[in-house]
């Protein structure tokens, strides 16, 4: 009989614990009736109730009193628990694992996006750094025809307007081979445009003097659009005083200082010498190199230029500097 009671405790715990409820009637919850099954009134009377003859000395079925019955309710109670946490659980993976993908894939495009732009930008960098080699390559073929031409003239005066023709050509091939050097393949270091130009200059018009060419100021880039007609003033300024301001003198100095800050370019250039002649002064009769100066200065550079001749020649320019668009 204890055997049999165990057999039937087991077979309630299966069907509890695979889900099925079972009702008042034990044969209807089963699912067969007593009429076709004898046996299953040994089944039913585990569900008497008080009182009823069934297994004796076991606790009636469904009255909570049964071991397995409890641990049963706490495990049901449990269940429902444990999947709200699983429930949850799987959500917040969800959406980390959502939250990565898009991440990703945004990811990936700006990757994609940012290496196409770079690969452009090379491209560009490339394109321009053939194009200022050709330009170098061109004007040094110019500036060898014209040097020949010189060496074969007889006449001083032709010598002395080819040296100069020369001398505008090599500014701005001067400004070419900087961009070629320049960390910014868009942009030219003044400072050093203006130095390689002063010795470029001083070497050109050799005389037979000690000429001390200075250039003072911090690192400036500028646009190649403003370099290469500021490299042609500054060829014009040390043309000029090279030629008028040191005559009957064995030495002298140029200087040139300048600033670049608050989006404003200012250039002051300087000699020791004598002077400009006044009659080159005067704008009715001013030479080709002063009128090239102030042209340059307010149609490409969009600023002024002022002449003072006292203790020497001193030039004052100002303008404004080109920003990139951002």
């Amino acid at each position: 009989m204890v055997k049999g009671g165990y057999f039937f405790t087991v077979l309630i715990f299966i069907v509890v614990l695979a889900g099925m409820v079972l009702p008042g009637s034990c044969t209807t919850g089963l699912g067969f009736d007593q009429a076709s099954n004898p046996g299953s009134g040994l089944i039913c009377a585990v569900d008497n109730g008080p009182g009823q003859t069934g297994i004796q000395g076991s606790p009636s079925y469904n009255s909570g009193d049964l071991p397995v019955e409890k641990e049963l309710r706490q495990s049901l109670f449990e269940i429902p628990v444990l999947n709200d946490y699983i429930a949850v659980g799987t959500t917040i993976i969800l959406s980390f694992s959502a939250v990565l993908f898009i991440g990703y894939f945004y990811s990936s495009r700006l990757k994609m996006t940012r290496n196409g732009y770079i690969k452009m930008i090379e491209e560009r960098e490339t394109l321009l750094s053939g194009v200022n080699e050709r330009f170098n390559n061109t004007f040094a073929v110019i500036c060898s025809l014209i040097s020949m031409q010189i060496l074969n003239s007889n006449e001083e005066e032709t010598k002395q307007k080819l040296t100069e023709i020369n001398n505008r050509i090599l500014s701005i091939s001067l400004v070419h081979k900087c961009l070629l050097q320049s960390k910014v393949v868009s942009k030219v270091n003044i400072h050093d445009v203006f130095l390689s130009l002063g010795e470029q200059m001083v070497q050109t018009y050799f005389l037979g003097k000690d000429i001390d060419f200075k250039v003072k100021g911090e690192e400036c880039l500028l646009d190649i659009d403003q370099a290469i007609p500021l490299s042609m003033v500054m060829n014009e300024i040390i043309s000029n005083s090279l030629k008028y301001a040191f005559a009957g003198r064995v030495s002298g100095d140029i200087s040139v200082d300048y600033n670049c800050e608050n989006d404003k370019f200012e250039l002051c250039v300087r000699d020791d010498g004598v002077g400009i002649p006044g009659n080159l002064i005067d704008e009715s009769q001013e030479s080709l190199g002063l009128s090239l100066i102030r042209n340059l200065v307010s149609l490409q550079l969009k600023g002024s230029a002022d002449l003072t001749v006292e203790s020497g020649t001193k030039w004052m320019i100002t303008f404004p500097v080109k920003i990139e668009d951002t």
